[in-house]
């Protein structure tokens, strides 16, 4: 059996060396953390990523509900010269490709009350006048056979498991606006 040791705290703080322990003047508060959904778009720069106009003049809709993600993949494709216009949701994704009439649509599956799949259907109805015939990737985390086979056979024209290469997502904008 394993032996488990419970450190004291007290114990701990009496054993840590001096230049560990916080400065009284300097408290951990006054440097929170931010998300990156918080952060401007400045404070990205030092990321080791070539800026590049391989995707200028496309405008793309990003639904992906976690803001984390949606502000990384904004970002990224921005970078590579990008118009991006991101959602959070499916109903907000489906007003996007309306308005903006995209090149290509990227789309989280799971979204908070309609998903991915209920988004394409609602973007498939809308006609090909009115944008109903963009291209539409999934991004899921429900990888493997079963979730790719899921996604194709709905209608998406391609899938990317999550967590997935930046330059996996710009490969596969780049060969669905080559077909």
């Amino acid at each position: 059996m394993p032996k488990i040791t419970l450190l004291n705290i007290n114990r701990l703080r009496s054993h840590m060396l001096p230049q560990l322990r916080l400065n009284a003047e300097r408290p951990l508060s006054r440097y929170p953390a931010k998300p990156l959904s918080q952060l401007e778009p400045k404070s990205c720069r030092s990321v080791n990523m070539p800026h590049s106009a391989v995707l200028s003049g496309i405008t793309i809709v990003v639904v992906e509900d976690y803001s984390d993600t949606l502000f990384g993949i904004r970002q990224f494709l921005i970078r590579h010269g990008a118009n991006v216009f991101p959602c959070p949701d499916a109903f907000e994704g489906l007003q996007a490709v309306r308005e903006h009439h995209p090149d290509i649509v990227l789309s989280d599956i799971k979204l908070p009350k309609r998903d991915g799949f209920e988004l394409l259907r609602d973007i498939r109805a809308l006609g090909a006048q009115n944008g109903g015939n963009v291209p539409v990737i999934a991004m899921t985390a429900f990888g493997g056979f079963a979730g790719r086979y899921r996604t194709i056979a709905a209608g998406f024209e391609a899938h990317l498991d999550k967590p997935f290469a930046p330059d996996s997502l710009l490969e596969a904008i780049k060969s669905i606006l080559r077909a």
